[in-house]
């Protein structure tokens, strides 16, 4: 009864996380040894690091002829990002709103999904060009926040009110903090880091490769359309360390955790692993998707702005209204799983 491809699924997610922590983890220490500041490193590398699960299962997806897991891996991921991670850690304990993230990020996520949607619905197929599109989207996304951060450091040398620090600017601006080991930019640390990006890459794409080959077993065994596996278990599985995250720290009461990172994880899935991968291939989308699943998104991207904008607090009767949504979403799309083939 499929227990060795089930067991492969979660071996290749367990992999796949130890990948891209090994991945970020290098990856910025270099960049940090090179001299580069932790903020810009947090809003550029790590950044782009923590999508790689999601872009190599979708490349991998995409490769082996399973767009469905690839589009549904993402639709699900920022739904899951914004109800069951967001959901959980409000229940957990109530969240402070950034107005900063609210003012920034959550516009150009709101834009770049519907974007999404649209380029989806004309023909059920993103085009290359049309991926261009996306992907020139993220690199604008990128270097307007470089471009703040430029602002802010001018602000202090011109000895503005509220001067500039990377601990403030990393709060508005939602970056990953980073850390500098001391011994970074010594030989030995070097030849580390290198080891550590080394093994990201190969953990990554070792780890998308099972998850992918794994997840295309078991839905053909249970007759359910790839896109529905790539919406329920694989976005879920690539979803894991960010909630474990969120978790964590609502746990520990730093409610400021996230929001802005939840906000720029959608943007990045969007346009940069959907701008990415289909600048490659070109990508067909399941045809229930523009009719059921974008609306749902859509719908749920904007819920969260009512909610976080009411006394920029997110607080556990929201969490909890985010938790239902997320819990009926994913039940409708096992219970009825060819819902849209009927609808289209």
């Amino acid at each position: 009864m499929l227990v060795q491809e089930v067991l492969l699924l979660i071996a290749g997610l367990v992999v796949l996380y130890f990948g891209a922590e090994a991945m970020v983890k290098g990856a910025s220490q270099l960049a940090l040894a090179l001299g580069i500041s932790p903020l810009i490193v947090g809003l550029t590398v790590v950044a782009f690091g923590t999508s790689a699960p999601e872009f190599l299962v979708s490349f991998v997806a995409t490769w082996e002829g399973s767009e469905g897991i690839s589009v549904g891996n993402i639709i699900g991921s920022n739904i899951c990002n914004l109800t069951l991670i967001l959901g959980t850690a409000a229940m957990v304990y109530p969240m402070a709103i950034s107005s900063g993230a609210l003012r920034r990020e959550y516009p150009i996520m709101l834009v770049s999904s519907v974007a999404f949607y649209g380029l989806a619905f004309t023909s059920q197929y993103i085009d290359r060009w049309e991926g261009g599109l996306l992907f020139a989207g993220i690199l604008a996304f990128v270097g307007y926040n470089l471009w703040l951060v430029i602002k802010m450091r001018r602000q202090m040398k011109l000895g503005a009110e509220e001067g500039f620090s990377e601990e403030k600017a990393m709060e508005e601006l939602g970056g990953e903090e980073v850390e500098v080991d001391e011994d970074a930019t010594s030989a030995k640390g070097i030849a580390k880091n290198i080891a550590f990006l080394v093994f990201g890459f190969v953990g990554l794409a070792i780890g998308a490769q099972l998850m992918v080959d794994n997840a295309v077993v078991i839905a053909e065994h249970f007759g359910v359309p790839s896109f529905i596996i790539g919406t329920t278990i694989v976005a879920f599985g690539t979803s894991l360390p960010e909630l474990a995250t969120s978790v964590v720290a609502a746990m520990r009461k730093e409610s400021d955790i996230s929001v802005g990172n939840i906000f720029g994880s959608n943007i990045f899935n969007v346009m940069f692993i959907m701008g990415s991968v289909p600048m490659i291939f070109g990508m067909e989308v399941e045809s229930r998707a523009p009719i059921i699943d974008f609306p749902v998104m859509i719908a749920i991207t904007l819920l969260v702005f009512p909610m976080m904008r009411s006394n920029y607090r997110l607080g556990r009767v929201e969490g909890g209204i985010l938790l239902a949504i997320y819990l009926a979403y994913t039940a409708a799309l096992i219970i009825w799983p060819n819902a849209g083939a009927a609808a289209a």
